[in-house]
């Protein structure tokens, strides 16, 4: 009986072992960073002296590796497409609707901005509803590499 009984506490221990190195495994997809200028930035706006901090995500487009989305534009807009060239975005008069709980705005945001290393200036104007003229300067929060790169 004491038999049976370590035997089955082996193949217990073996069953966790092997399940433990099996999920060490590493299963992460690789990233293609297609532009240089992709990733989160924190900063802030300024607009007339009113200073708002928030993130602009700049991400790929899979399809075109001259473009980029750029998402939170005055900390609003949805992502929009842009056209990137080296270290220079441009975003031309692109719409877009905000809507809040008791009102819905039709907006344009057009712009151009230049990554410095890990920093974004971004030099832009929103027209439609309502108009502003801002510049949002943010630090990339990840360093990322472009894919084959060394560490």
């Amino acid at each position: 009986m004491k038999k049976i009984k370590y035997a089955f506490l082996a193949s217990l221990l073996l069953t966790g072992i092997s399940t433990t190195l099996v999920s060490c495994e590493d299963d992460d997809d690789e990233v293609t960073i297609l532009s240089a200028v992709a990733g989160d930035y924190l900063g802030a706006e300024n607009c007339a002296g009113a200073v708002s901090d928030y993130t602009v995500s700049v991400y790929n487009t899979t399809d075109d590796p001259g473009k980029v989305w750029i998402a939170h534009v005055y900390g609003i807009a949805p992502p929009l497409k842009a056209t990137v060239s080296g270290n220079t975005i441009t975003l031309p008069s692109t719409p877009f609707v905000y809507e809040t709980a008791t009102a819905e705005y039709n907006l344009t945001a057009s712009g151009t901005g230049t990554v410095v290393g890990d920093s974004l200036k971004f030099t832009f104007e929103i027209g439609g509803d309502f108009s502003d003229a801002c510049t949002y300067s943010g630090s990339r929060a990840v360093v990322l590499k472009p894919a084959g790169s060394t560490p």
